[in-house]
Parts: structure tokens; sequence; C-alpha cells
């Protein structure tokens, strides 16, 4: 539970039950199931749409692409830096006042940004795809493959020649099997 949200106070105070993990996995098996026997695209770990109605806005994350963000809090990628702007409201205006925008930077490593690569694109339907692995980081497919054989044997992984995607089952696993194949 994401600390210090209202869903978290509520637990503390046993105004809602805690999330029990079993039963989580098991409503969002469900509701995977239920979403494309409508006829939605899970394009996302967290997001699905009818075919050709993805949000732009959240796909661009996922592929990676660059984009500014302005305003307070907003976050900023061109590719190897991420930048944020100050949350707080007053300091923003008042440091734009004076032309300065108040915000921090992150500068990638190539190793960070091919785990960043891993881990978005492994939460896509589309999966990790072997050609971005090779253009972007030169990562021959087989490599990974070879690393990821165990979430392959499992039936958590599945390897298409192309790409590895995750299953239903290994999208309840995402994050651990991202990190198992961070490099």
């Amino acid at each position: 539970m994401e600390p210090k949200t209202p869903l978290d106070k509520l637990i503390r105070n046993k105004t809602y039950e805690n999330v029990v993990p079993d039963k989580q996995s098991e409503q969002f098996l469900l509701l995977m199931q239920r979403m494309i026997e409508s006829g939605y695209e899970h394009y996302e770990i967290s997001n699905f749409a009818l075919p050709g109605l993805r949000s732009r806005h959240n796909s661009s994350y996922w592929q990676g692409t660059h984009y500014l963000g302005i305003g307070p809090s907003a976050h900023s990628y061109n590719g190897s830096e991420r930048q944020w702007n100050v949350s707080n409201n007053n300091l923003y205006v008042e440091s734009i006042k004076k032309g300065i925008v108040p915000f921090e930077k992150e500068v990638l490593t190539p190793i960070q940004r091919l785990n960043e690569y891993i881990m978005i694109s492994l939460r896509t339907m589309e999966g990790l795809i072997f050609g971005e692995l090779k253009n972007r980081f030169e990562i021959n497919g087989d490599e990974i493959c070879k690393k990821a054989e165990k979430y392959i044997q499992s039936g958590h992984l599945q390897n298409t020649r192309k790409a590895l995607r995750l299953t239903n089952e290994g999208k309840l696993l995402a994050d651990g099997i991202a990190a198992y194949l961070f490099y």
C-alpha cells in the first residue's frame, strides 16, 4: 500500500480491510480475462483500451519517447536525462516570476537506460523487443533469452522470437522478473 494515501489511512484506521495478495492476484487475473473477452487490449500492465484508442500520453512513457513537462511537479525526459519541477506551487510561481525554472535533474547511465527499457517494455503487450535491444543497446536477443530461461520455462514469459512478453501469470510478477533481467 502506498504510504500516506487516503486508502493507507483507511486501512490503518481499520475502516477498510488490508489487501490480501492472493485475492488481489485472483482479481487481477479475472479482470484481464473479462477485459479481453469484452474486446479490450491489455496494452500496458495497468492499462486497457479498445483497439486504436490507447492513451497517447501514457503510451509515450512505455515507449520511452521524449516528453516535456510544464508546471509544478511536471516531469520531462529526453532519452538520457530525467528532470522534474518542484512540486511546491508557491515556490514554482515565485521562481518563474524571477525567470528561473526550479527543477531537479537525473542523468541516466547507459546501464540505467537499458534497465529502464527492460522494465517499461516488459509492461507492454509488445514486450521486450529484440530489435530494439540490438539497435539501442547492442545486446543480442539470445543473450536476454538465456538470462530469462527460468521464467520462460515457468510460463511467466513467452519468447515470440521477436520479443519477450509477460504471460498473464507473469504480469503478477512483472517487477521481480524485470529486476532479475537487469544488467
